[in-house]
């Protein structure tokens, strides 16, 4: 009889230990995503700032090259040339800045503002890389017709100069 006290003391005390180690990893796991879902915030928030700033020198590039003519490129090309190395400083630095939100948005969180913002993050470094070889390969377009035209010539930008 005492035996059977004992097993079953001893089976109760294994399940408990079971349960309690069970009960404290999930604990530890709800820690952690609350620990990444602020990471996701305090990523997006320095990633956000970074694509405006890209956003910004988009601008003035588009501005300078729209109001250039063949004839004036090379007077502009220094200033178009310096917005060209500013904007590939900013793609560069914003790649940087993403690598904790590529860590981190993997996952599918509880929060949905989370998810969108790692949603959001995915497109618009997509679109900002697009953008971005889309707006060189379309001054070194400009340049090779500039240097068909001109006797002085003017390099094409090279990405990662």
């Amino acid at each position: 009889m005492k035996k059977k006290v004992i097993i079953i003391v001893i089976v109760i005390l294994v399940i408990l230990g079971g349960i309690i180690y069970f009960v404290g990893s999930i604990k530890k796991d709800q820690e952690q995503v609350l620990k990444n879902i602020d990471k996701v915030n305090t990523y997006y928030e320095e990633f956000s700032e970074s694509a405006s700033k890209i956003n910004e020198v988009r601008h003035r590039y588009s501005d300078i090259i729209s109001n250039t003519y063949y004839e004036e490129l090379d007077k502009n090309n220094s200033e178009i040339v310096n917005i060209l190395d500013e904007y590939s400083s900013y793609i560069e630095d914003i790649k940087k800045s993403a690598v904790g939100l590529d860590g981190l948005c993997g996952n599918y969180y509880s929060d949905s503002m989370v998810n969108q913002k790692c949603a959001s993050y995915k497109n618009t470094m997509e679109s900002l890389s697009v953008y971005y070889k889309g707006d060189v390969d379309g001054y070194n377009e400009i340049v090779k017709k500039y240097n068909e035209q001109s006797t002085n010539k003017i390099d094409e930008y090279s990405i990662g100069k």
